[in-house]
């Protein structure tokens, strides 16, 4: 069973090409004498909390031998978001997308041309721009924002209910520590690549910040965790989008290779049922 955010449940490409539906074909490849079935709980904008309560919910149900858990760094900021907080963001409660009210507040648009304006004058100043969410670099700064604390507390929290359901059903719990683009990407491979700034400056960035803070978390956990920059930086080309922090086709290949991989190799998932 699988948990995760908009990295797991397919976003940008067919659903047959994400990561846990070729995971479970790689599986049934290699292991033939074992029945493989991979359950996608994940949905696109989901965090911590929301893996709990889907956790609490359908593993009961379902009794998986293994639970997965996709995790992306802005899962710290997302375990301080509320369920109201988070319906209001996905539009619950707003008018029909194809209302007149809807159309005329014209928010998509202003939101564009905002971001453009933003990144024309930074061009025009000479000023550094980290590039926005879409970068992954804000994740990766040294400063240390209040916020911090509270999130890594929040993620060991959701992280320990997730494990106590799987450790009642005897089921191994798994993170697999998803990088943010630029830990696997250079400026010449995606778009919305910081500029002014010098990411190997130790001053300023910290590159190993969220894999290490999701590492100890996991590790008083007793959760075992891999980090997905190991199958990523290999890749020939860049695994994600150039205008989008989504991984490609080829992206998702690669970690659900990594993953059958990894579960055969240290001995998750066994040869015989």
């Amino acid at each position: 069973m699988t948990f995760g955010d908009a990295f797991t449940s397919a976003e940008g490409v067919d659903t047959d090409q994400a990561w846990p539906r070729l995971l479970e074909s790689v599986l049934m490849t290699r292991l033939p004498n074992r029945k493989i079935e991979v359950m996608d709980f994940a949905i696109t904008g989901y965090g911590p909390n929301q893996y709990a309560e889907v956790a609490q919910t359908y593993m009961p149900k379902y009794h998986p031998d293994i639970v997965i858990v996709g995790f992306y760094m802005n899962d710290y900021l997302d375990v301080l978001q509320r369920n109201d907080d988070f319906r209001a963001q996905i539009g619950f409660g707003k008018p029909s997308a194809t209302s007149w009210y809807a159309t005329l507040r014209l928010s998509h648009t202003r939101h564009f041309l905002h971001k453009r304006f933003d990144e024309i004058m930074n061009l025009i100043r000479e000023k550094p721009d980290l590039g926005g969410y879409y970068s992954g670099a804000e994740f990766l700064l040294r400063e240390q924002k209040k916020s911090d604390a509270a999130g890594q507390s929040g993620v060991s929290e959701r992280f320990a209910q997730i494990k106590a359901i799987a450790d009642a059903m005897g089921a191994r719990m798994i993170v697999f520590m998803i990088p943010v683009p630029v830990q696997v990407c250079g400026p010449e491979d995606i778009a919305y690549y910081p500029t002014g700034y010098d990411l190997s400056d130790e001053s300023m960035f910290d590159l190993d910040k969220p894999q290490r803070w999701t590492q100890e978390i996991a590790s008083e956990l007793d959760i075992e965790t891999y980090d997905l920059r190991t199958p990523l930086q290999s890749a020939p080309e860049c695994p994600y989008y150039r205008n989008n922090l989504h991984w490609t086709v080829g992206g998702h290949e690669l970690v659900a290779d990594f993953m059958a991989e990894t579960l055969i190799k240290d001995k998750i998932l066994s040869m015989e049922e």
